[in-house]
């Protein structure tokens, strides 16, 4: 850094003897060391990840302390040729300009995320020197020297966010279209449901039909039991025959319990396959083949750290994820599983990895 002095007389110095008239120059260079720094983001504590823009974009309130080692000369305007020294004094610090002292930062930064990989941004502070020999001049008084900074810049991640912007992935119209989706193939689930559980029914009175004509027989056989025995065999033999083998027993049915240990838990704002997750997948896959006739809903959840919004969609791409894995890899039908998304439903925390998960929430 440099400047001026007007009202210095150069015939003060004492290594020059020339009268260069009035009016000196400084020049100082600098070497900072900050720690501290502290950056306080004034734009998510007010928008709160609910601004597409200000998830991109962000003000930051800049304070630091640190060590600033200081070299600093004096020439005469007239002849810059010749450092001047001058009596402490007067105002030099000794013979020499070389010091370090304390430096106190405060200021204001800017930034936008360009991608996952670059962000830009702009500072600009106000350095105050715990001292008055910044320009190589003492003042009378006691007030530090100031000095201010400011820098542009481009910041490289080393490792590649997962998550540039919350907000500005989800529009309304996709949220609509991600909800409307999963509504619709709801209400098809419940129409099959009411269609199968009508063929249950149909299966039942056949059931009880046969067995009432089990039942009368085994009263006819009562009255002539030596010659009608061998009808009665031959007749439940016919009977049991006709009877619909997918009838399920009743004590094979699954419960919620059945599925408590088959949680799956994902990796922050991810529905994305990895081999710990196909695990809990194939076992659930294996409890439905088990017991053929058992439906499940699927329910997705996420932790808080995005907006609302963002955390509806993504807990129902998780469920959907998983329902894809049991049709497509394990060949269950379609119409046995439902998903739905509750969203950061459950959870206080902003970044909970228990609250990043996909859980059998009903079975049926």
């Amino acid at each position: 850094m440099s400047g001026s002095k007007d009202n210095v007389n150069t015939t003060g110095a004492e290594n020059e003897p020339r009268d260069l008239g009035f009016g000196i120059l400084f020049k100082t260079d600098l070497f900072e060391f900050i720690l501290p720094r502290v950056d306080f983001n004034v734009t998510r504590l007010l928008f709160k990840d609910e601004s597409k823009f200000f998830n991109r974009f962000s003000a930051n309130i800049i304070a630091s302390h640190g060590l600033v080692y200081t070299d600093s000369k004096i020439y005469a305007q007239q002849d810059e040729g010749v450092n001047l020294i001058y009596e402490k004094s007067k105002g030099r610090r000794g013979n020499i300009g070389k010091t370090t002292e304390a430096v106190t930062s405060y200021g204001l930064g800017l930034s936008y995320i360009i991608n996952d990989r670059f962000d830009i941004g702009v500072e600009s502070t106000i350095r105050n020197v715990w001292n008055d020999v910044l320009d190589a001049w003492g003042s009378e008084g006691s007030a530090n020297d100031k000095y201010s900074f400011t820098s542009v810049g481009i910041t490289y991640h080393l490792r590649k966010r997962k998550e540039v912007v919350r907000t500005g992935d989800v529009v309304p119209d996709e949220l609509a279209a991600v909800v409307g989706e999963v509504e619709n193939e709801a209400e098809v689930a419940v129409e099959n449901e009411s269609e199968v559980e009508k063929e249950a029914v149909k299966e039942k009175d056949v059931v009880l039909e046969k067995e009432a004509v089990v039942e009368r027989v085994e009263e006819e056989a009562k009255v002539e039991e030596a010659v009608v025995v061998p009808v009665i065999k031959e007749k439940k033999e016919e009977v049991a025959a006709e009877i619909p083998e997918k009838i399920e027993i009743v004590a094979n049915k699954l419960t919620v319990d059945d599925f408590k240990n088959d949680v799956i838990k994902f990796e922050l704002n991810s529905n994305k396959e990895t081999s710990a997750l196909n695990n809990q997948v194939k076992s659930i896959a294996e409890k439905l083949k088990n017991s053929p006739s058992t439906k499940i809903t699927l329910g997705g959840y996420t932790d808080r750290s995005g907006s609302t919004a963002f955390n509806k969609v993504l807990s129902i791409q998780r469920a959907k994820w998983v329902k894809d894995q049991l049709v497509g890899k394990y060949d269950i039908s379609n119409d046995r599983i439902t998903v739905v998304g509750y969203g950061e439903t459950g959870t206080t925390e902003g970044y909970d990895p228990n609250s990043r998960k996909v859980e059998v929430v009903e079975v049926r």
